[in-house]
């Protein structure tokens, strides 16, 4: 299995491309100035010049200097031999450019200097600027002009590897900053989903602590309560008239009511799962609930995800899960409240989304909502959700957003979904291994 990196990895990888690119542009520096260095000094020094003589607007001769036999190879006399042999020379995807630059001149037009390929003698090809520059006499007759031919080719070949170079170094840029978006967006996931375990491991030990000692309190406290109640009543049927008793019995119930949910708390649940379709149970249990909703004139509007892939839960302990959500949705909205029931699908899991208008002000402890007896006992029904969401190995999770309550119950996917999806065996297991040590 890969090692993912750690941040502090990320971290360095980052300082390290800063570094590189830094290295980069110190480098790019360097050899601008070096260009720059090397473009005077060029065009202080010319490799060797040709004269080109004019008549009636036409050139008739023309007389290459000594110079020519280090640029290109020919001798003057191979030029003087051969009057086409300077056009044959230029490289034959250039010639038309140097044509027109001939043109140019003899045109009276302002010819800029070209930069273009000849074959040497030799074979070997060069790049070479070619400047024109023209003479005429007093009238503004074109009567000849000169070509200053420098050599021009390692500037070039420089310039391509500093392309080549720059390529290459963008190309290794996008390619790291690829692999650290990636990289951050795995670690910002495995952080979340740490973060997310975390609190399932913090809320399975209050859960521990609170069932030990809710065990503890309702074994302690039964007998003498019974006896009290009992005690409470005889001294009623001699006493009927005293408030004391009804207060005493009035009490007693309650407590024996207390012990009950404790003892239906703690009890485990046998859970049976199998597949079946979570759209198809959210409308059946709003069925069930039509009357009740109507009579809180509840509005309940469902976005649900077409095509959603079965998940393999027990039905009935996830439509009692449901029905728990809703009525505490409908029992926390003013009259004629508006609850959105929305599923959706992650990577790993299928989820079922509950936003509701609360009246009233925001939980203070929302991190309580799913403790057993939280506030005086009125928010039961969702510890028990939580926890029989847990036992099937899914979650039941709590937000705020602005003045809405947002529960999502998350529930896993099973192997062949994580397939579909594309998800590699190995994946699935380590996150069922790793929700199994917290669940």
């Amino acid at each position: 299995m890969t090692c993912k990196p750690t941040y502090e990895e990320l971290e360095q990888e980052v300082k390290e491309l800063k570094r590189e690119t830094l290295q980069y542009e110190r480098a790019k520096e360097v050899l601008r100035e070096s260009e720059e260095r090397y473009r005077r000094i060029t065009e202080a020094v010319t490799d060797y010049v040709f004269k080109v003589h004019i008549e009636d607007g036409h050139p008739v001769d023309t007389v290459h200097g000594p110079g020519c036999v280090a640029v290109t190879g020919y001798s003057p006399e191979d030029f003087a031999s051969d009057p086409y042999l300077w056009i044959q020379m230029v490289h034959e995807e250039d010639r038309i450019v140097v044509q027109e630059q001939a043109k140019q001149v003899l045109t009276g037009q302002d010819a800029t200097p070209i930069e273009h390929r000849i074959q040497r003698k030799d074979g070997v090809i060069r790049w070479t600027m070619n400047t024109l520059v023209p003479h005429c006499d007093q009238e503004g007759k074109l009567l000849s002009y000169d070509g200053l031919v420098r050599d021009i080719h390692e500037r070039k070949k420089a310039k391509e590897e500093l392309q080549k170079a720059y390529d290459e170094l963008e190309l290794r840029v996008e390619k790291r900053t690829a692999e650290l978006v990636k990289a951050n967006e795995e670690l910002k996931y495995q952080m979340e989903e740490r973060k997310r375990l975390e609190k399932i491991l913090m809320q399975r030990e209050k859960l521990k602590t609170l069932g030990a000692i809710a065990a503890e309190v309702a074994h302690e406290i039964r007998n003498p309560l019974v006896s009290i109640g009992g005690f409470a009543q005889r001294l009623k049927q001699k006493i009927p008239d005293l408030l004391e008793c009804d207060i005493i019995l009035t009490e007693s119930q309650r407590l024996e009511k207390i012990l009950s949910r404790i003892r239906s708390y703690l009890e485990p649940v046998e859970i049976h799962p199998q597949e079946c379709s979570i759209n198809t149970t959210i409308n059946e249990c709003l069925n069930l609930l039509s009357p009740e909703t109507k009579r809180r004139q509840a509005r309940c509007v469902l976005e649900l995800a077409p095509n959603l892939p079965e998940a393999y839960v027990d039905p009935d302990i996830l439509a009692q899960v449901i029905i728990n959500v809703i009525r505490n949705a409908t029992e926390a909205m003013e009259k004629g409240g508006l609850l959105l029931l929305r599923t959706f699908e992650s990577d790993y899991e299928f989820h079922i989304e509950f936003k509701n208008k609360a009246r009233g002000s925001k939980f203070e402890h929302p991190e309580t909502i799913f403790m057993p007896f939280a506030e005086g006992g009125r928010s039961f029904g969702l510890p028990l959700c939580y926890r029989l969401l847990k036992d099937m190995g899914g979650l039941l999770s709590f937000e705020q957003e602005k003045d809405c309550l947002i529960f999502t119950v998350s529930l896993p996917k099973t192997v062949q979904s994580l397939k579909e999806n594309g998800i590699q065996d190995g994946v699935e297991t380590n996150l069922l291994r790793d929700r199994s040590m917290y669940c």
